[in-house]
């Protein structure tokens, strides 16, 4: 009898963490696991009009929180800042339109919004806490 071949998984794993959506003009910081190296990753998710937009929490200057640790994510023209050294970053797609990585854009995490919910859809690279 021929056994059946198994081929490997080769797409990565994903789980779903679920949580109360922002509202309009706020953002919140999920944790959303740990990363290779074993450190804290955060996920900023903010609403963009009717939908939700999610990056990961990591400047694309220079590896760090964009609130520093600070809570405060946003400017008062509707930019994620990085409070280090002032990048302006779009929420609408995550590309930073002012400052040293300009051209550059955010990670972005997959979230969707249903009657239960936000959920975030995360990569295997995501470790959980």
């Amino acid at each position: 009898m021929v056994q059946p071949r198994r081929e490997p998984l080769t797409a990565p794993l994903k789980r779903r963490l679920t949580f109360a959506p922002p509202e309009e003009g706020e953002c919140l910081s999920v944790s959303i696991g740990r990363d290779e190296r074993g450190f804290p990753v955060d996920a900023l998710v903010v609403r963009d009009g009717a939908r939700l937009c999610a990056y990961v929490n990591i400047c694309k200057h220079i590896a760090i929180p964009l609130d520093a640790g600070t809570g405060d994510f946003l400017d008062d023209e509707a930019h994620l800042v990085c409070i280090t050294h002032g990048a302006l970053y779009r929420i609408s797609d995550g590309l930073c339109v002012a400052g040293p990585c300009e051209g550059e854009s955010l990670d972005q995490v997959v979230v969707e919004e249903d009657a239960d919910g936000a959920h975030l859809v995360l990569e295997a690279r995501f470790q959980e806490p």
